[in-house]
């Protein structure tokens, strides 16, 4: 299957080398008619970006984008329309904690902190309903040079001051957004905003969802045609990850604690293996068959949590 025929893509951003932004170019070409991204770029700075560095400083951020038709502004009946707003699109920050409105060709963006979320939900008619803070704090950037690259400070504010004095925002997706893309944003916002607050109902919370994961992928395993190293996953305490390491001519499988690091992880296959790995071309393959570029331990946080999320608790790793 082409990037043209998946719903969702990953599209790189990097300052490494040559090799890699080459394949980045290749990657957003081909990216340009998908919709629904998820993108993994890489800070020089391991601390992530902060809203407020000067624009002289190259960020790169990881994020989820969906395409929205509209969003409505409290029940006044007051609506924001994709059709007057070219590419109008909700993307969560990961890594800078920041829920942002992007617009006008995704050159313009509204950002609003993550401490600003009140409430949210995605309801089964694929709404999603966050409530902010009374007054709730919002920066506006701009994108001179084109998305994913720097931002400058806005003193306007792109909307119009359309949001001044609103709490309620419901944002309706674009027709093409599959659901797995709302499901992680919804994922998302849970364990990054909500779940700082409440760890402890997390933990019991995650002890029954463990449970409950079990029992899915037991009653899974008849239906699905898994290699062996998956089906073993499956069926485990979920305390382990399956690494499958592909080098040019072998490949070798690991069993590793779910808490591994990813430095851990590549001096573990240097010393068990006597293989020198290039750290700057590794990447693994994701959840829709896509392949994304590993640098840091942001990255590998990233595709530890996928992999627990989709429940198969293994990541495939390439080497080049």
């Amino acid at each position: 299957m082409s990037n043209s025929d998946n719903d969702i893509a990953w599209n790189f951003s990097s300052k490494r080398n040559d090799d890699l932004n080459n394949n980045n170019n290749n990657n957003n070409n081909n990216n340009n008619n998908n919709n629904n991204n998820y993108n993994y770029n890489n800070n020089n700075n391991n601390n992530g970006y902060d809203c407020d560095d000067n624009i002289s400083q190259f960020w790169h951020q990881q994020f989820i984008k969906i395409d929205l038709r509209k969003f409505d502004i409290d029940d006044c009946g007051r609506q924001i329309l994709a059709t007057n707003w070219p590419k109008l699109s909700l993307v969560l920050r990961f890594i800078s904690n920041e829920l942002c409105i992007s617009l006008n060709n995704a050159l313009d963006e509204i950002v609003i902190p993550f401490d600003q979320i009140k409430r949210f939900q995605l309801t089964a008619e694929r709404e999603i309903f966050i409530v902010f803070n009374k007054n709730f704090e919002k920066k506006f950037y701009r994108y001179p040079s084109g998305p994913l690259n720097q931002r400058e400070p806005l003193d306007l504010d792109p909307l119009k001051c359309k949001l001044d004095g609103a709490q309620k925002l419901v944002f309706l997706p674009a027709e093409w957004v599959d659901e797995n893309t709302l499901i992680f944003f919804e994922e998302g916002i849970k364990k990054l905003r909500f779940g700082k607050e409440n760890k402890n109902d997390n933990n019991s919370n995650n002890n029954n969802n463990n449970n409950n994961n079990n029992n899915n992928n037991n009653n899974n395993n008849s239906n699905n045609n898994h290699s062996l190293l998956n089906g073993n996953s499956k069926n485990s305490n979920q305390k382990e990850l399956h690494i499958v390491c592909t080098f040019l001519t072998h490949i070798y499988a690991l069993r590793v604690s779910e808490n591994i690091t990813f430095k851990e992880i590549l001096q573990n296959v240097q010393m068990n293996y006597g293989i020198v790995i290039n750290p700057n071309r590794i990447t693994y393959k994701n959840q829709v068959n896509d392949m994304i570029t590993l640098i840091d331990e942001e990255d590998w946080k990233s595709a530890v949590w996928e992999a627990k999320r989709a429940k198969n608790f293994m990541i495939r790793m390439f080497f080049s």
